[in-house]
């Protein structure tokens, strides 16, 4: 693999090649990432509970796994889901090169880099990390779709991540202080179709995110005064 190639570690239930087909197309003109499919933990009815649906303890699993089985590989470990959508694959390349420069040369900044949010309002965006690339530290956020860990990080997830109590994407509660990052523009949504994690329709999802980018657009701008 190309060193200015990122691996990007793929979540795709085995049952759903027609995810599996879309994301290999979503990503077939770019450059800069390279696509290693993870078989996806399949849920059991017996993991629901009160707070956690099967479908997140399996998808929380799936993560922990792959941060597992790279925690030796010295790396920041980039994981994706199989219902990501790239909001300008056009400048992907571009913009995450540029990115993930500065997130690998300022490791000590942050702990995980998500690719696009929801959940958060004005008062979540903390501050202005990097001028040139609007990545902005948050104090709350969620999604899992695109996940750039650090490798700094791996252990305290690995350790503090019940999947059968937590999900993964419940960062403030199982990791406090944890420093979360993202930029604008976002470098992906979620697809607004059928989660098989939550086993719900979700017919305006990518319109969260739409929401969530104009938010943080007008904090930096503010940030910036």
């Amino acid at each position: 693999m190309d060193t200015n190639t990122t691996l990007a570690h793929l979540i795709n239930l085995d049952s759903r090649g027609d995810r599996l087909e879309k994301t290999l197309n979503e990503f077939k003109d770019i450059k800069s990432i390279s696509i290693n499919k993870i078989s996806a933990v399949v849920a059991k009815p017996e993991w629901k509970t009160d707070k956690m649906p099967p479908g997140l303890v399996a998808c929380t699993m799936s993560h922990i796994n792959i941060l597992k089985n790279n925690i030796d590989s010295n790396d920041h470990v980039l994981v994706i889901e199989d219902d990501i959508k790239l909001t300008n694959p056009n400048e992907f390349d571009n913009r995450w090169t540029k990115i993930k420069l500065w997130l690998d040369n300022n490791d000590d900044k942050w702990d995980i880099f998500l690719g696009g949010v929801f959940g958060v309002s004005a008062r979540n965006v903390r501050k202005i990390l990097c001028m040139d690339n609007n990545i902005v530290q948050l104090n709350f956020a969620w999604t899992t779709h695109f996940v750039y860990y650090n490798k700094k990080f791996i252990n305290t997830v690995i350790n503090n991540v019940n999947p059968y109590v937590n999900g993964i994407d419940w960062w403030n509660l199982t990791c406090p202080g944890i420093k979360i990052t993202t930029s604008y523009p976002f470098l992906a949504y979620q697809y607004s179709d059928h989660s098989d994690i939550l086993h719900i329709n979700r017919d305006s999802w990518t319109n969260k995110f739409v929401l969530v980018e104009k938010i943080i657009r007008k904090k930096i701008i503010k940030l910036k005064k």
